[in-house]
């Protein structure tokens, strides 16, 4: 259930960088606070890191804190919109 994807863009540096590769769990659907994930919504395919709160929202944060990058929530009765995709679980870049 593993798929490899190449990191695009800046949002998740310094942790992911641009062109680095990660390994998808595609079998790894359920959200363990604080992990990354691929996911599929209306700002297409990503990889960001998922928070779910107590009251059933879903909270998606990059991990490069600029302004652009800002965390968006989608609330418990908007889940539908958002598809996960699996969860990261190996990272591979350059030195």
């Amino acid at each position: 259930h593993l798929k490899a994807v190449p990191a695009r863009g800046h949002s998740m540096e310094p942790r992911i960088r641009d062109g680095d590769l990660l390994l998808i769990d595609t079998a790894a659907k359920d959200i363990q606070n604080g992990e990354v994930y691929a996911i599929r919504d209306r700002g297409g395919r990503r990889v960001k890191r998922l928070f779910l709160s107590a009251d059933g929202s879903l909270r998606i944060r990059s991990d490069n804190p600029a302004p652009q990058y800002a965390e968006e929530v989608y609330p418990a009765d908007k889940l539908e919109q958002v598809e996960i995709i699996g969860r990261a679980v190996w990272l591979g870049g350059r030195i």
